[in-house]
């Protein structure tokens, strides 16, 4: 909105209304269903939260019951909610790197690499409180 560019915000079904409210309130169009079954994707969990790897394995859906408190600040002066900023993990541990490398993701120079960094507009400071004392009762 403010750069003056519009945008198109694909979300999972899973999506709460208030969210993609917030979105088209930001001037996005937002949708829920893509048929992009060509497009590459790079799955990043934090460990913890890597709810779709344990479903993988266990060959249907899972539910995790304990779910780590995380924040990724430091760079980018941006707080998520616990398991957002997974994707962030692609870039920081050099797995994107490699994946370009050894040519197992293979782009063109014009195409462009999406990261989805999501969660943040669920952040309150009350939460923040909460994830903070989550941690000190957890970790002493």
């Amino acid at each position: 909105r403010k750069l003056g560019v519009r945008a198109t915000i694909y979300v999972p079904s899973s999506t709460p209304q208030f969210m993609q409210d917030i979105l088209r309130r930001e001037g996005a169009t937002v949708c829920e269903k893509v048929g992009w079954n060509d497009v590459p994707v790079v799955a990043m969990e934090t460990e913890g939260a890597d709810c779709f790897h344990k479903a993988v394995e266990a060959g249907h859906p899972v539910t995790l019951h304990d779910i780590p408190a995380a924040s990724i600040t430091d760079d980018h002066r941006v707080l998520v909610e616990p398991s957002c900023g997974a994707t962030l993990a692609s870039v920081y541990s050099g797995v994107l790197d490699a994946l370009l490398r050894e040519e197992r993701l293979q782009l063109d120079k014009e195409d462009a690499i999406v990261l989805i960094v999501c969660g943040g507009a669920g952040v309150s400071l009350e939460l923040l409180r909460q994830w903070t004392a989550d941690v000190k009762t957890k970790h002493g």
